[in-house]
């Protein structure tokens, strides 16, 4: 199955992004190459800052949610109200409570150098770090194929065990494994 997202992001890591060849390695430039390369929009414009987003015309008819520990979903936009700038990157996945998250220009030192801390990394946050989700719905159409996909497997690897150890157990006149 074609797995857009995990593709992304392994051919990302350890690599820096100046999208639009302004200011360096920024993270609206990560966001504006997934919104390119990897939700298939084609060429980004300008989008201004990461505190820009929200309300740029580029994401009205995007789904705009107050974060919480419970509704980030691997795909969506993630925006921190914090600094000058703000801060945004993309939800990698939920564990123990905090937030994993795809970002470039994390660390805020020696900002824009896409090194030392700020080339694409995966970095966990604390659910406060960051307030508000933008969320394409189809893209969480297509998440959710995914993970039914993902499911399904697990089902069957499962039963094709099951089988498995109901064999052994046949061939070994009915002892347990």
């Amino acid at each position: 199955m074609n797995r857009p997202y995990k593709e992304f992001r392994d051919a990302c890591l350890g690599n820096r992004i100046d999208y639009d060849n302004c200011y360096k390695y920024q993270c609206i430039d990560l966001i504006k190459y997934y919104l390119d390369k990897c939700l298939g929009y084609g060429k980004i414009g300008s989008l201004g800052n990461a505190k820009n987003l929200p309300n740029n015309r580029f994401f009205d008819w995007w789904a705009k949610i107050t974060l919480t520990t419970s509704n980030a979903k691997q795909w969506d936009i993630v925006v921190a109200n914090k600094g000058t700038y703000w801060h945004v990157a993309i939800v990698d996945r939920v564990v123990n409570g905090q937030l994993l998250v795809l970002e470039q220009n994390g660390t805020g030192k020696n900002s824009g150098s896409g090194k030392d801390g700020n080339e694409i990394r995966i970095k966990a946050y604390d659910f406060g770090f960051f307030n508000m989700i933008l969320r394409n719905t189809e893209v969480v159409k297509n998440f959710n194929q995914e993970r039914d996909f993902v499911l399904n497997k697990v089902k069957e690897t499962k039963a094709d065990l099951d089988n498995t150890i109901d064999y052994y157990r046949a061939i070994q006149g009915g002892s347990g494994v």
